[in-house]
C-alpha cells in the first residue's frame, strides 16, 4: 500500500498519544500537505506519486519541506510515544518528494516543465534555437577561418572546451536527478527495506541532493528496528 489515511492515523493517534495531543499530528499535516487527490479520495493524507519525472514535474500533490521538516524533528524529539513505521514513511516520503520535485524544477529544461498543451511549443522553440545558434557558430567559424587558420583553431579548440564541461555538467545532473528518483521509489510503500532506503539518500547525498536531515535521521534509526 503506497498511501495512508486519516482513519489510519486516527486510529494510530488514538491507541498510542497522550488525550490532550491526539489532534496533534493530524492538524499539523493538513497544513503543511496537499495530496493532490480527488474528492472521493479525501480522507487520503499522503499518496506516493508513482509515474517517473514528468508525473512528479506536474503533479498537484505539494508538500511544505521545512515545514514538515521541523514537524519531524518535533515528532522524533517530542513524541516519541507517536512513532510508528507508517508516519515514518508518511513523513519520509513527502519530504523525499518534496526535494526531489524542487530539484527538477531547478535543473530541468523549460520544455520538460511545460504543461502537456505547451511541451511540445517548448520542443519546437528549442529546436529552432538550437539551429540558430549552430548556424551562428558556423558563419562565425568562417570568418574567423577567412582571417586566418590559427583563429579558426582557436575557435574550435574553445568551442570542444566548453562543449566538455557543458557535457560534464549534464552528466552530474543526470546522475543526481536519476539517484534522487530512485531514493523515492525506494521509499514507495510503507514495509520498505529502510537500510537500502538509507543507502540511497547517502548515494544521492554524496552527488549533490540536500536531504533534510531529519530523514537520515528516521531511516537510520528505522533500519535499526
Amino acid at each position: 500500500m503506497a498511501y495512508i489515511t486519516t482513519k489510519q492515523v486516527e486510529v494510530l493517534i488514538s491507541k498510542l498519544a497522550p488525550s490532550e495531543d491526539h489532534a496533534y499530528l493530524a492538524s499539523e499535516w493538513a497544513n503543511l500537505t496537499y495530496g493532490g487527490l480527488d474528492a472521493k479520495q479525501s480522507s487520503v493524507l499522503w499518496k506516493h506519486v508513482e509515474g517517473g519525472i514528468y508525473v512528479i514535474l506536474h503533479s498537484k500533490a505539494d508538500a511544505d519541506k521545512q515545514g514538515l521538516s521541523n514537524m519531524a524533528d518535533e515528532y522524533l524529539s517530542r513524541h516519541q510515544w507517536l512513532r510508528t513505521e507508517e508516519i515514518d514513511w508518511m513523513l519520509c516520503n513527502a519530504i523525499v518528494y518534496a526535494e526531489t520535485k524542487a530539484t527538477l524544477n531547478v535543473f530541468l529544461p523549460m520544455w520538460m516543465q511545460a504543461d502537456s498543451a505547451w511541451k511540445y511549443a517548448a520542443l519546437a522553440f528549442k529546436a529552432i534555437f538550437f539551429c540558430l545558434m549552430w548556424a551562428l557558430w558556423l558563419a562565425l567559424a568562417i570568418v574567423l577561418y577567412e582571417h586566418g587558420l590559427l583563429w579558426a583553431i582557436f575557435f574550435l579548440i574553445l568551442t570542444a572546451t566548453y562543449q566538455t564541461i557543458a557535457f560534464a555538467k549534464r552528466k552530474k545532473r543526470a546522475e543526481l536527478i536519476s539517484s534522487m528518483l530512485s531514493a523515492y521509489e525506494m521509499i514507495a510503500t510503507p514495509n520498505t527495506s529502510w537500510g537500502e532506503f538509507f543507502r540511497s539518500l547517502v548515494e544521492a547525498k554524496n552527488l549533490g541532493a540536500v536531504w533534510p536531515a531529519v530523514v537520515f535521521r528516521i531511516a537510520e534509526t528505522r533500519s535499526k528496528y
